[in-house]
């Protein structure tokens, strides 16, 4: 099981702060205002749509009244980013053996953007998103109402983020949790727990 965003897909935050830039913002503190209150909060667990977390944005930051969510999401994010090819390449190896999910702090329609980008030949058994469950990393309910949607127990689920809270939170209910430290480590990580446990 892997995060998206920081894991699979990473952000080139120099391009992202260029195009924060452009709308006044820097890059954390647009994060602050789209994510990290109730506001996104909602978004996040499925209990708004995206029209209302946008007006409610728009409401809150008098800087964003005359722009679109899918400006913002496509010009900081989707045009700043890219899957991790090597990664990818390997969890689809991986996929082979046993399965391998993404795990991710998304609304619907990021969640079918993701689904598409990897179409019908998708190595992923699952794609869990936050806005699925109900709850967000790193609310411990968020990994439980996770592994219920896998089938898998904690000891079963190998699990890497790239935030330590959600490594802590996975770790604290017996998830086998790492921070990303990169594609060796998590080769080196993989690896050795299949090595142990080869059926």
């Amino acid at each position: 099981m892997v995060d998206f965003d920081g894991v699979l897909r990473l952000l080139d935050k120099q391009a992202a702060e260029a195009a924060c830039n452009k709308m006044g913002f820097k890059l954390d503190e647009l994060n602050d205002t789209l994510w990290h209150d109730e506001i996104g909060k909602a978004l996040l667990r499925g209990t708004t749509t995206r029209d209302d977390w946008w007006k409610r944005v728009q409401a809150k930051d008098s800087r964003l009244k005359h722009v679109s969510h899918k400006r913002v999401m496509q010009s900081v994010y989707d045009n700043t980013s890219s899957i991790d090819t090597d990664l990818f390449a390997y969890l689809k190896t991986v996929s082979r053996t046993i399965p391998v999910s993404i795990f991710t702090n998304s609304d619907a329609e990021s969640k079918k953007a993701i689904l598409k980008k990897f179409g019908r030949g998708s190595p992923f058994a699952h794609v869990v998103a936050s806005s699925d469950i109900g709850h967000t990393k790193p609310d411990a309910q968020s990994f439980l109402e996770m592994l219920r949607s896998v089938g898998a127990s904690p000891h079963e689920c190998l699990y890497f983020d790239d935030k330590e809270s959600n490594v802590s939170a996975a770790l604290g209910l017996g998830i086998q949790a790492h921070l990303y430290a990169g594609i060796e480590d998590l080769k080196n990580i993989t690896q050795r727990i299949l090595s142990a446990n080869p059926s």
